[in-house]
C-alpha cells in the first residue's frame, strides 16, 4: 500500500477486473431474467435495464437522462484516449519521461500491483493508438452522423457507459511496460507480428463497417438534403443490415476481440471483452425482437447480431 495525501491505497486488488466481471455477470443474469421472465419483473428493474426504443418514452426525471447523452461517452473517451496515447508515446520515444506520481498511484489503485509483464510495449502502443482512433471516430459519428430520438435512459446506464471507457483505457495503460514501474521499461522494438497485423486489419474492417451502419441508420431520419426530418424508427437496409439487425453491435464485439488479439497476454483485457460481449449480444437480441414485433414485414432471414447463427 502507499499513502497519498493521507489516503491509504491498496495494490492487492485489481478493480478493473472486479468491476468488469461484475458488470458482465450482472448483465448476463439480468438478461436471462428479462428474456424469459420479463412479465414477473418489477418495472424498476426493467426501467434500469432497458432504454431507448426498448422501453418507450419517459418524462425527464432525476433518474432518467436523454439517450443523446451517449455523446458524452465519446467526449470523455476521446480526451482520455488521446491523453493516454500521448503518455505512451512520450514514455517509449522519450526514455527520460516519467509520469506524475499521483497518476501512477491512481493507476495502481485500479489495476493492482503489476507482478509480471505479459504484454509488450509494441502491443500496448498499437492497441492504445487503435483505441484512440475508435473513440475519436465514435465522437465524430455520434455528433455528426447519428440522429437520436427523444427517448431516455436510466442514469445508471449513463454512468456505466462512462466507466466502460475509463476502465478500458486503464486496462491497456496499467499493463503497458514502464508505466506503473519504471524498472519495467521496455523500448519499442518494432517487432510487429502477424498477430498484430491480423488484429489491426480486423479492427479497421470492423470500424469501417460500424461507421457505414451508423450512416445507414442516420439517413433513415434525414431528407434528401441531409436535414433531420423525423426521429421515428424504420427498417434499415443495406450492407450487413441484410444479415443482422444490429451490425453496429456485432462490430463492437469484433473491435474488442481484435484488440484482445493484439493485447494477448494483457490480463485485464479479457474482462473488458467479456463485458462488451455480454452487453452487446443482449442489446442485439432485444433490438432484434423489438424490430420483429414492431414491423410485421421485417425480413425473416435476418439474425440479431451474428450472421446465420444468432
Amino acid at each position: 500500500m502507499l499513502d497519498l495525501n493521507g489516503f491509504l491505497v491498496h495494490y492487492d486488488l485489481n478493480y478493473i477486473k472486479i468491476i468488469f466481471l461484475l458488470l458482465a455477470a450482472t448483465h448476463f443474469l439480468l438478461g436471462i431474467l428479462v428474456n424469459w421472465f420479463e412479465k414477473f419483473l418489477p418495472s424498476l428493474v426493467l426501467n434500469m435495464y432497458k432504454y431507448g426504443k426498448l422501453n418507450g418514452k419517459h418524462s425527464f426525471t432525476p433518474d432518467y437522462v436523454p439517450k443523446s447523452w451517449f455523446r458524452h461517452f465519446y467526449v470523455f473517451a476521446s480526451i482520455s484516449s488521446i491523453f493516454s496515447f500521448l503518455l505512451l508515446f512520450l514514455t517509449y520515444f522519450n526514455h527520460s519521461y516519467g509520469i506524475n506520481e499521483n497518476l501512477r498511484v491512481i493507476l495502481s489503485f485500479f489495476g493492482g500491483s503489476q507482478k509480471k509483464l505479459t504484454v509488450s510495449a509494441d502491443a500496448s502502443f498499437i492497441a492504445m493508438g487503435l483505441m484512440t482512433l475508435h473513440c475519436c471516430r465514435r465522437f465524430y459519428e455520434t455528433h455528426f452522423i447519428s440522429v437520436f430520438s427523444d427517448s431516455k435512459m436510466n442514469i445508471g446506464v449513463y454512468f456505466v457507459g462512462l466507466f466502460h471507457y475509463f476502465g478500458a483505457i486503464l486496462a491497456i495503460l496499467c499493463e503497458a511496460p514502464g508505466i506503473l514501474n519504471r524498472g519495467d521499461f521496455e523500448a519499442m522494438n518494432y517487432n510487429f507480428s502477424l498477430r498484430h497485423l491480423l488484429g489491426a486489419l480486423v479492427f479497421f474492417w470492423a470500424n469501417k463497417t460500424q461507421f457505414d451502419s451508423a450512416v445507414i441508420l442516420g439517413r433513415l431520419r434525414k431528407n434528401e438534403k441531409g436535414k433531420i426530418s423525423t426521429t421515428k424508427h424504420f427498417i434499415p437496409h443495406g450492407k450487413y443490415f441484410e444479415l443482422v439487425s444490429c451490425p453496429h453491435l456485432m462490430c463492437e464485439v469484433v473491435i474488442y476481440l481484435s484488440l484482445w488479439t493484439i493485447l494477448w497476454g494483457n490480463t485485464n483485457w479479457p474482462y473488458v471483452t467479456l463485458w462488451v460481449m455480454a452487453n452487446q449480444i443482449e442489446c442485439g437480441l432485444l433490438s432484434h425482437w423489438w424490430y420483429k414485433e414492431t414491423f410485421k414485414n421485417y425480413p425473416k432471414v435476418r439474425k440479431a447480431i451474428i450472421p446465420y447463427v444468432l
